[in-house]
């Protein structure tokens, strides 16, 4: 057989596999995706994009930037999934999202360049929430570092809103879990895609069975870190939906332990990750105000003050040795 005709046979393959697996699980023709999986309330989020040439009663054009969008919302994803027990679709990560389902939500978020952030969650056609996010003026949002901060801020409205459409709220215990298990620290230390998937899954089911603890959210940091930046050369979104996410539980970390410096190290280590140095060098010192000799300092700490600042040699030097 010519090597013409080999490569076409394989080619056929490469192709043929994946369409089959999608075939075999698809839905049947108009039947919504939240009604495949029983025993949980299905979120199915949309991305809605926003109208660039809309302006507010003052005057102010929307600012279009989807790091807000996307913190906004991956916080709404969080809380559904860890409050409410929703299993979640993200049409930002590429996961079946069927748009025209009654059940399906989509979540809008106007930042006015000037004015506070208004946020409006439906489902269908029917309202779950709206209000402002942001009870500031929106240069604030310019300062990225803070903006995390502002957006857990709606979290009891958002809670309340859910409740009041119906679903059952059970809130997340204070875990007592003082370090991570020795598999998941080895998953985080392995940069490839299938072992931060499989060590973020891993640290999702010890949140639902222990509650908040600094040892997962400082995990759930740095997985979604490294998914952040192995996903940034993809052509969509999803590294911001990554991104977001570690921010956002990093920003719970330190709402968690106010008296530490645990949460800015981990928020140093998410911006690290993001290509954010000027945000992670404010973290550092933010830190030194907390840090005392009673919390030990975590290995990769060294690492992000090195690269924060520039020290590639150093840097290196550490790495080897």
């Amino acid at each position: 057989m010519s090597q013409e005709r080999i490569f076409l046979r394989r080619l056929c393959v490469w192709f043929a596999v994946p369409i089959c697996l999608t075939l075999a699980t698809a839905a049947p023709a108009g039947r919504a995706v939240a009604d495949q999986i029983d025993g949980h309330p299905v979120m199915m989020l949309s991305a809605e994009l926003e109208d660039t040439e809309q302006k507010n009663e003052a005057g102010e054009p929307i600012d279009a930037c989807t790091w807000v969008r996307e913190i906004f919302r991956q916080h709404i994803l969080m809380v559904a999934r860890e409050e409410f027990g929703f299993v979640t679709r993200d049409v930002t990560l590429g996961e079946p999202v069927d748009r025209d389902s009654p059940e399906c939500f989509h979540l809008k978020v106007l930042a006015w360049e000037h004015t506070p952030v208004e946020i409006t969650l439906r489902r269908g056609d029917k309202i779950i929430y709206t209000g402002t996010a942001v009870n500031e003026e929106c240069h604030l949002l310019k300062k990225f570092r803070h903006l995390p901060q502002h957006v857990l801020n709606t979290r009891e409205s958002v809670v309340e809103a859910l409740k009041s459409a119906g679903y059952e709220h059970t809130p997340l215990p204070k875990g007592e879990l003082q370090a991570l298990p020795q598999e998941v620290e080895a998953l985080l230390g392995r940069i490839n895609t299938i072992s931060q998937y499989a060590a973020v899954r891993r640290l999702h089911q010890l949140l639902e069975e222990h509650g908040e603890s600094p040892a997962i959210l400082g995990g759930l940091v740095r997985g979604y870190a490294h998914l952040s930046q192995m996903t940034l050369p993809l052509l969509d979104l999803r590294h911001r939906a990554f991104g977001a996410r570690s921010l956002l539980y990093a920003n719970r970390l330190v709402r968690l332990s106010p008296d530490s410096a645990v949460g800015e190290w981990h928020r140093a280590y998410a911006f690290t990750f993001m290509g954010y140095p000027v945000g992670a060098h404010e973290e550092l010192e933010a830190a030194k105000t907390h840090a005392n000799e009673n919390t030990p300092e975590p290995r990769w700490l060294e690492l992000i003050r090195l690269s924060v600042g520039y020290k590639f040699k150093e840097f290196e030097q550490l790495v080897e040795d």
